[in-house]
């Protein structure tokens, strides 16, 4: 049976709290949807043999709690261990820090952390996104996957929809390698809040990210409007099925789709589903369970 431990109390109050989760590593695609149905976008992986364990922070509040708690409803049928720890200001950002490090994406991506010292080398384009609770910050493999597809197809100019922006990484990465417009979409106000954040934080040393990105709070396609040149989906694989035509309408003729947000699993699925709606693959890339994938839209009258 499902465990939660060392629950804070009311007398006993942390500022922040850690959850862990363990589970088969076959699990991870499951566990991938509860955690982005709940708005928990960002956590830390680590495999032990065939275990899977997960890490995600938060403040600690009822609300929290009483989310948590709805989460361990659906852990119980798989009977995966959760396990809260207190964690003090200054042990969470000791515990937080830890996983995010400075690491190279592609071949001239660098994804920096904002309390690291970083020299640029020519060419290079540095991210330096904080990895922010409930935000994307580029440490997970389906966002490094979709920044390296990002990297190989992007032309300056293109126009770019990045729909499930959330923190804006990869709107901010394809704003700093030449794209021209960029429409950055998320259903969450609050993670379109962090990338208007995140732009406010950046405006002096890149003042391209204002002038190239726009947002939208919209559920899915429900209000993107228009084709574009380059479309990227950074959002679970059942997304991509579900939304295939619209994700094919949004393309232009000759344009590219990417998305690191595959499962190993399902991506002979996903593959044949976009087929049918005349993307084509071009490539395909892996990390850790995830695969990314590139398609061009084919012309159906040729």
């Amino acid at each position: 049976m499902n465990k939660i431990e060392h629950i804070p109390t009311e007398e006993n109050q942390a500022k922040w709290i850690e959850v862990s989760l363990t589970a088969d590593k076959e699990m991870l695609p499951q566990l991938s949807r509860l955690l982005f149905d709940r708005q928990i976008k960002t956590w830390v992986e680590e495999e032990k043999g065939n275990q899977l364990n997960i890490r995600f922070y938060f403040p600690y509040g009822d609300e929290i709690m009483a989310g948590i708690h709805g989460l361990k409803k659906h852990l119980d049928i798989y009977d995966i261990k959760m396990v809260i720890e207190n964690l003090q200001e200054e042990d969470w950002s000791t515990s937080w820090r830890k996983f995010f490090s400075i690491e190279r994406v592609g071949k001239n991506l660098v994804i920096k952390p904002p309390w690291e010292d970083y020299s640029s080398q020519p060419g290079e384009i540095v991210l330096d996104i904080e990895p922010r609770i409930a935000f994307g910050s580029g440490y997970h493999p389906t966002t490094r996957l979709s920044l390296e597809l990002l990297e190989k197809y992007l032309q300056p100019g293109m126009t770019v929809l990045d729909m499930g922006c959330g923190s804006g990484i990869l709107s901010f990465a394809a704003a700093m390698m030449g794209a021209g417009e960029i429409l950055a979409v998320d259903n969450d106000p609050v993670a379109v809040e962090e990338t208007l954040r995140n732009m406010e934080e950046r405006k002096d040393r890149n003042p391209q990210l204002a002038q190239k990105i726009k947002t939208l709070v919209s559920q899915g396609f429900e209000k993107v409007k228009g084709q574009f040149d380059l479309v990227m989906v950074n959002i679970l694989p059942e997304f991509l099925v579900e939304e295939r035509e619209n994700i094919a309408a949004c393309v232009k003729i000759g344009g590219i789709f990417i998305t690191g947000a595959i499962s190993d699993s399902r991506k002979d699925e996903i593959e044949e589903s976009l087929a049918g709606q005349g993307l084509k693959k071009l490539t395909e890339t892996a990390s850790e369970k995830w695969t990314g994938m590139a398609f061009m839209k084919r012309d159906e009258n040729l």
